[in-house]
């Protein structure tokens, strides 16, 4: 299984933003390389869909959750690809340390979401399905997500940037 996290951005030189970043490869937190550039990588102006948090059995930042996100499902919004990520910022939180010695720095990076995630598709076939189980146990489980799987569909537009569609799918049960 695969992992979705996104990272706030924020920086002196250049306006706040999101990282999306997919691992699509089924490893342990830490890789061995850590500096391995394998996660796919997108970045968003707008903050994560709230629909991304249902389900979640884990601690979320929920002040900013409650003030910032927005009702996504089956509306489009708008990723930009970035360069592959290396796999440590699945895990990173605090000071992006400059690129070269004496650099600037690239500012903070703060994690505010991480879901596991079955990932379908490529950045080459212009289509990435992620497809995020409810990890949350039976007694916390939101009435509204019993029985629904939810999905992240990103499709490739023309000129480069990618549309990004949460669906909520109804599953069998049994």
């Amino acid at each position: 299984m695969g992992r979705l996290v996104v990272l706030e951005h924020v920086a002196d030189t250049e306006p706040p933003h999101y990282d999306w970043l997919i691992d699509p490869l089924d490893t342990p937190p830490f890789s061995p390389d850590p500096d391995e550039q394998r996660l796919i990588a997108f970045r968003s102006v707008e903050p994560p869909p709230n629909d991304l948090y249902r389900g979640m059995n884990q601690d979320v930042h929920a002040s900013w959750a409650q003030s910032h996100l927005f009702p996504a499902t089956g509306r489009a919004f708008t990723l930009t690809p970035s360069t592959p990520h290396r796999a440590l910022y699945l895990d990173y939180e605090g000071p992006i340390p400059p690129k070269t010695p004496g650099g600037l720095p690239r500012g903070t990076v703060r994690r505010l979401l991480t879901r596991d995630a079955f990932v379908s598709g490529s950045v080459d076939s212009g289509r990435i399905t992620l497809t995020l189980p409810d990890d949350a146990g039976d007694a916390d489980r939101c009435h509204a997500t019993a029985g629904r799987s939810l999905t992240l569909e990103l499709s490739k537009r023309p000129g480069g940037t990618w549309a990004a569609t949460v669906q909520w799918l109804n599953t069998p049960s049994g």
